[in-house]
């Protein structure tokens, strides 16, 4: 079988255009949302909440439809799994920064970027541990800690904090790539954890 329809068959068993259509659906809402709000405190609640979205998308898209069966007999499967995820990320991450120019200010730039990023890498990692179908919580405690914490046991400073930092605050940017890089690497390498509805 030829290398494209291989991957062609690939994205059709991950219903990759139903994910598409969800990414660009949800940065059109970001978009709106962004748009039509002027209250500073919600804006930058959008830019920490929303980008919880995409990562969500991305980690359940990358289910296995075969399970055990693919992974046995799919010596090409990392290949097709990169050239999935990173044009799903391309596609996320391109959209999240149109949708961040309704954010006006200097405060809001490439903040759901940049946090989508983040989340998204923790999506991954989330999958190989816990299953496709649970990845999405591993990046929603996250930004829920992350949201709440700041006053309480965390100073609003804290690296640990990275989706809250402002935008000229560089190594918020350099943890969420690594984790995005590291997240990458395992979804790609690895895939998800087998699951039973997966093996079945």
């Amino acid at each position: 079988m030829s290398a494209p329809r291989l991957l062609l068959l690939y994205l059709r068993a991950r219903r990759t255009g139903v994910a598409l259509a969800c990414l660009l659906g949800g940065a059109a809402l970001t978009w709106l949302l962004l748009d039509h709000t002027s209250d500073p405190l919600l804006v930058k609640l959008t830019l920490i909440i929303l980008p919880l979205a995409p990562a969500a998308i991305i980690g359940v898209a990358l289910r296995s439809p075969f399970g055990e069966v693919e992974r046995a007999a799919g010596s090409s499967l990392p290949a097709l799994r990169g050239c999935h995820l990173v044009g799903l990320l391309l596609v996320a991450g391109l959209a999240l920064a149109v949708a961040n120019r309704a954010a006006t200010g200097p405060d809001f730039d490439w903040l759901l970027v940049r946090n989508a990023a983040g989340y998204c890498g923790l999506a991954l990692l989330g999958g190989r541990l816990s299953g496709a179908a649970l990845s999405w919580l591993t990046p929603f405690l996250y930004g829920l800690f992350a949201t709440v914490a700041p006053g309480g046991f965390l100073p609003r400073e804290s690296r640990w904090l990275w989706p809250i930092q402002p935008p000229d605050v560089y190594a918020a940017a350099i943890i969420a790539c690594v984790l995005l890089g590291i997240g990458l690497l395992v979804g790609v390498v690895y895939g998800t954890r087998p699951v039973a509805d997966e093996q079945g």
